[in-house]
């Protein structure tokens, strides 16, 4: 699905200190599976702690993960 369809944005897109709802992963199987092993998957509330130009840094269930900017940009979002 379009990030239009739904009003969704990349997680790219979304500035620190906002929490998003992932909508959708816009990846293949191997990207889902690695994503889904680190608990980013469609439904999961996250907050972006950090978003400068490198790998974003999020808050996910009270974890920190990094994800490299290539990841996060298939990961679309809806900000709550």
């Amino acid at each position: 699905m379009k990030c239009e369809d739904r009003k969704l944005k990349k997680l790219t897109d979304i500035k620190k200190g906002h929490q998003v709802l992932v909508s959708e992963i816009a990846g293949g199987r191997g990207l889902k599976s690695r994503l889904n092993a680190m608990g980013v998957i469609p439904g999961t509330s996250l907050t972006v702690i950090s978003m400068n130009g490198g790998p974003a840094i999020l808050d996910v269930m009270g974890t920190r993960l990094m994800l490299g900017r290539g990841m996060a940009r298939k990961v679309l979002v809806q900000q709550l």
